[in-house]
């Protein structure tokens, strides 16, 4: 069975609640999804970038945003 993440990264700093990857469907923008402290699971958004850098960097930005 094929995954359906493509380089499923971890965000340092963040102890395992922010992750960046990219869907197998369209492997041309970066996703991420972010858990804190009194959420039930993941909340994902796509970060509208195209590389991991600039991806992380939205990942952060959207983290804080939502705690």
């Amino acid at each position: 069975m094929p995954t359906k993440y493509y380089e499923l990264t971890e965000v340092e700093g963040f102890d395992g609640r922010l992750f960046v990857y990219a869907r197998t469907v369209d492997p041309n923008v970066w996703n991420f999804c972010a858990n804190s402290d009194g959420m039930l699971g993941y909340t994902q958004r796509s970060s509208k970038q195209a590389t991991l850098t600039l991806a992380i960097s939205e990942a952060k930005n959207g983290y804080i945003e939502l705690v």
